[in-house]
């Protein structure tokens, strides 16, 4: 297991502190335990890429927010319905991560796509760079590279690699704090499940660093 937690979902891993603070599994283990048959994005190639009713498709541009410095750079390809909404709440979490992290400016955007745990592992870390002083700055990208679905739609996993390497760790007068867990390629398998607002952030894990 990583001896790290990440300062944000995808990246900025904050040293010595524990994975599983952060509601992290054992790298190669499925988050949040035993997961049901899935299906994969790409596994039915006739499904409609993230078409549904009068829905616009999901593509990199429509996920990215060039405003906070924030880009997807790639997707999977033959995304369903579901797995377009699962795509698009994996995206609503990064972003609100990373908003929060850089902005400083509160938390309940991240509450509101998280459940309890995995929320109160984020404030954690979000209270100890407030008290510090401290924020992100630069340009956040992420890679997500598969997308699976429970066969009775009720949790799914994402994988993506988060590109932190136009990252940094600065202090309130705007100086860099030295970090040594910046600067990396992270892959992360992030566990959601549906609840009545639809799907939100229940578990996450480092599943490797610079491998991808």
């Amino acid at each position: 297991m990583f001896r790290r937690r990440r300062l944000y979902p995808w990246g900025g891993l904050v040293l010595v502190a524990s994975c599983a603070l952060a509601g992290c599994s054992s790298s190669g283990a499925a988050p949040g335990g035993a997961v049901p048959p899935l299906r994969t994005a790409g596994a039915d190639a006739s499904a409609a890429a993230g078409s549904s009713g009068s829905e616009a498709p999901v593509t990199e541009s429509s996920l990215s927010d060039p405003t906070t410095s924030y880009t997807v750079t790639s997707i999977p390809k033959d995304l369903d319905a579901e797995q377009s909404q699962v795509v698009k709440a994996y995206v609503d979490y990064d972003r609100a991560t990373w908003e929060a992290y850089r902005d400083m400016k509160g938390t309940a955007k991240v509450e509101s796509v998280t459940t309890g745990d995995q929320y109160q592992a984020f404030k954690k870390v979000y209270d100890e760079r407030a008290a510090a002083g401290q924020h992100v700055e630069g340009e956040a990208a992420t890679a997500i590279t598969s997308a699976q679905v429970s066969s009775d739609n009720m949790s799914s996993t994402v994988v993506a690699c988060a590109d932190e390497t136009k990252i940094r760790l600065v202090s309130q007068d705007g100086v860099q704090v030295p970090s040594d867990d910046l600067g990396h390629k992270i892959t992360l398998a992030v566990g959601l499940i549906r609840n009545e607002q639809g799907w939100v952030v229940n578990n996450s894990s480092v599943e490797g660093v610079d491998q991808c």
